[in-house]
């Protein structure tokens, strides 16, 4: 029991160490070295502006540190939000210091630019006096015009990103593909996951439990 305890005490000490130490994010030993090597880049070369895109969000401090040292305009792109996540549990002291610190970087933005509407009221919530457009995930159908259109052997679903700890599940796909392969019918074996992120072991786990392992790689 007692060390059960000093156990505890020290995982609690290291996450406040990390809420100290790692502010804004655990990227931010990289803002110096980044910073300069931005600012040395856009000096050698004929650069007209300075794109940071985050998360992490120590992109777009370096991206901040870059346009005021060169005086190029800088545009902040967010493919999820810094602030109000619900995959992030930081305090509400350490919130509203980086709730601060937010509106103080990004705010010298140039431009906002969010991959979803959603996220772009967000960001105008905040940020009412910027420039935010709306630059959703696409593709040009240009570059598919040469790849022929055969019919697939297959049904491949990938996934690029994080799980947050399962907060994030593909549960519901797994059950629909071991419920197939209880009904025999040949879709089951035709569809294979790819997940590609820090956790993705998660899936391993999930995949494992529904009977579908060689079909899922990480």
């Amino acid at each position: 029991s007692r060390i059960l305890d000093s156990l505890r005490r020290q995982r609690r000490l290291i996450e406040s160490l990390k809420h100290v130490l790692h502010f804004p994010d655990s990227a931010n030993l990289w803002i110096g070295g980044a910073a300069i090597a931005a600012v040395r880049r856009a000096r050698q070369k004929r650069v007209s502006v300075i794109l940071s895109s985050a998360m992490p969000a120590s992109t777009h401090v370096v991206g901040a540190l870059v346009s005021h040292a060169t005086g190029l305009p800088w545009v902040a792109d967010f493919r999820d939000p810094w602030i109000g996540s619900r995959y992030r549990s930081i305090g509400r002291i350490r919130g509203r210091i980086e709730d601060r610190f937010e509106r103080m970087i990004v705010n010298r933005a140039t431009v906002i630019t969010a991959v979803s509407p959603h996220l772009a009221a967000s960001l105008a919530a905040r940020h009412p006096r910027a420039r935010i457009e709306v630059v959703e995930n696409a593709f040009d159908p240009a570059s598919w015009e040469a790849i022929p259109n055969e019919s697939p052997a297959g049904f491949h679903l990938c996934y690029t990103g994080t799980l947050y700890g399962g907060q994030r599940s593909p549960s519901p796909f797994f059950a629909a593909v071991a419920a197939l392969q209880a009904e025999g019918d040949p879709v089951a074996g035709c569809v294979h996951f790819h997940f590609y992120g820090a956790d993705s072991h998660i899936a391993e786990a999930e995949a494992r439990r529904y009977g579908i392992a060689a079909q899922v790689s990480c």
